[in-house]
């Protein structure tokens, strides 16, 4: 094993401060598919009760050794995971055998109208009090206990957590304005929004950037994290040219970061798709106050490159290298990325995306053993 001279909280801190510590730090990102799979509960289970899942996950950590910091406060079962997502969902054990991992349709579930509502009444309540009901069969007073059970499961996650001496790496788990318009209009009606309809969604993106500052950074407080999320998954030059990221992503993107490092707070960008071409307007964000959570279709020893010594990057073992590769292959893979990556600093190793719903055990641990085993680079 590599000489340890830090806790794993002093890890992660040292690799936000764009330090190099005394190993890679490690948080993969164990979702509910996943964490069932390695911990050999069914997907049915962990979908219907929040700590099913949690004691799946906790399962997996103790079982594998354990790993620098829980990933996200509130594991995505599907009722939950509602609560921010204006999209209906499939859920094992309901609409799909016991054993499939949710699937989350797509649907013009957003009319054109509903901009100017959403900047008049916000987003939150606007999706409380109406888009939700037309995603799923539920009711206010179930809304209303969603809501306290996913405090309840953050709680536990937290008290769970310092139990095994590590940490929460995100304190909120939310979607990037754009983002979240996309998903609830459909791509191919959020794009017809995008040059026909400029000046409504940019209004419902000023309110929704201004509603997702705020309870981000609540979020982190209540949770005592120093890492808020932002997930965007559409807004990359894979989808659009750049002066649609520059018009109807960046400007939002700034204001997000600002009013998070101005709290003493980190924003991590969970990037899905090839984000190759945007990477370089990152530069222009403070030092040190985002993390890049890069998947394998991202060039992330290129995308190292550009941010050096300047921003955190998060990532990125292929789901592939999870559920197709051999022990050695994860091995050679997770070293490489330690000493082109990580070798100087301001690294966190993880996934691409998400741990494989379907991971193979061995390819699991050997991911885990390695990054704690392997000495950095000496050049």
């Amino acid at each position: 094993m590599a000489r340890e001279t830090m806790t794993s909280k002093e890890r992660v801190e040292a690799a936000l401060r764009l330090e190099k510590p005394d190993r890679v730090p490690i948080v993969p990102a164990l979702m509910v598919a996943a964490a069932s799979h390695l911990a050999g509960v069914s997907r049915a289970q962990v979908c219907a009760d929040v700590n099913v899942a949690i004691d799946a996950l906790l399962k997996v950590f103790d079982d594998f050794g354990g790993w620098d910091a829980i990933w996200q406060p509130v594991p995505d079962v599907p009722h939950l995971f509602q609560l921010i997502l204006p999209m209906k969902i499939k859920v094992p054990g309901i609409d799909l055998p016991d054993n499939y991992v949710m699937q989350i349709l797509e649907e013009e579930v957003l009319k054109p109208e509903d901009y100017d509502k959403i900047a008049e009444m916000g987003w939150f309540k606007f999706h409380t009090e109406d888009c939700i009901f037309r995603v799923c069969d539920t009711t206010p007073e179930d809304v209303t206990k969603w809501a306290i059970e996913a405090f309840a499961a953050m709680s536990r996650v937290t008290a769970e957590v310092e139990k095994r001496g590590v940490s929460l790496l995100l304190g909120s788990a939310a979607m990037h304005p754009f983002f979240t318009l996309s998903l609830g209009r459909s791509m191919v009606k959020f794009t017809e929004d995008l040059y026909y309809s400029p000046e409504k969604l940019e209004r419902a993106l000023k309110r929704l950037t201004a509603e997702f500052i705020q309870s981000t950074i609540t979020a982190c407080k209540v949770s005592g994290t120093k890492v808020g999320n932002c997930t965007e998954e559409r807004a990359s030059a894979f989808y659009y040219p750049l002066w649609v990221f520059e018009r109807f992503w960046w400007p939002y993107t700034m204001e997000i970061v600002d009013a998070m490092w101005s709290e003493g707070l980190v924003t991590l960008f969970h990037m899905d798709t090839p984000w190759d071409k945007n990477i370089p307007y990152f530069k222009k964000l403070p030092r040190g106050s985002y993390i890049l959570e890069l998947d394998s279709t991202t060039d992330i020893f290129a995308a190292k490159e550009v941010v050096r010594g300047h921003g955190i990057i998060h990532g990125d073992v292929p789901a592939a290298l999870y559920s197709l590769g051999k022990p050695e292959d994860m091995e050679a893979y997770v070293k490489k990325l330690i000493d082109e990556v990580g070798g100087d600093g301001g690294y966190i190793l993880g996934d691409g995306c998400s741990t494989a719903a379907d991971a193979k055990p061995e390819n699991f641990r050997a991911m885990l053993e390695t990054a704690k085993n392997y000495e950095f680079s000496k050049k």
